[in-house]
């Protein structure tokens, strides 16, 4: 895979190298649509994406100070296939913050992570926060929230199905005590089969282990 250079690319990585310092870790944030098939020797092609545009581009960071990720975007791929895809993120994060946060706060919604094995998210009052705030939200705006589970590659697909469910429903539950109406919630599993980062560490498989919350406007 040969990343294209879309319009702005090199101003954007030379913004981005302005940042550099042996202090931080480069984060590079593959962008994917469901139903991408993914390369061989991928898990998804947002991770594939990421490793290509490492490769062509930052060849001069050692891999140490570079964290790949992969991010499912919630909306439809561009009708114009021979449209410009943003198919990338970047940040600097310091390195003794590489730890996955509790509740990633995203354009169109949140990534709230899990223990391994378990339906009961992270404890962290920054988790509890969001949720309230986002009940607080919907009672105001009437959006609909979507909220797909999704698990590490540890256990058997079927259990991991049922586990991404039960999480997914761990999270609608706590947001109907909070005043949000049931009917305004959806609850989806993905299992293992979406994985944002290779299942190859424990920190990858914290970060696979989440709920993704979406918002969709009425």
């Amino acid at each position: 895979m040969n990343p294209a250079k879309g319009p702005g690319f090199d101003s954007l990585i030379t913004a981005v190298m302005a940042g550099n310092n042996d202090d931080q870790i480069l984060e590079i944030v593959g962008l994917f649509y469901e139903g991408e098939a993914a390369p061989a020797g991928f898990e998804t092609m947002g991770l594939a994406r990421a490793t290509a545009i490492r490769d062509a581009f930052f060849k001069n960071i050692p891999e140490e100070r570079i964290r790949l990720r992969g991010r499912l975007l919630n909306t439809a791929p561009p009708a114009d296939k021979n449209a410009w895809l943003s198919a990338s993120e970047f940040s600097w994060v310091a390195k003794e913050k590489v730890i996955p946060e509790t509740v990633e706060e995203v354009a169109d919604g949140a990534i709230i992570r899990f223990p391994f094995n378990s339906t009961e998210k992270d404890y962290d009052p920054k988790v509890d926060a969001y949720l309230q705030t986002l009940a607080k939200r919907v009672a105001k705006t009437g959006e609909r929230i979507d909220l797909t589970g999704h698990t590490d590659s540890k256990g058997e697909p079927d259990y991991n199905l049922k586990l991404g469910q039960s999480r997914a429903v761990q999270i609608r539950d706590l947001l109907v005590k909070l005043g949000v109406k049931t009917d305004l919630i959806s609850t989806a599993s993905k299992g293992e089969a979406l994985p944002v980062a290779a299942n190859t560490t424990e920190e990858n498989r914290h970060n696979n282990r989440r709920v993704e919350v979406r918002l969709i406007k009425k």
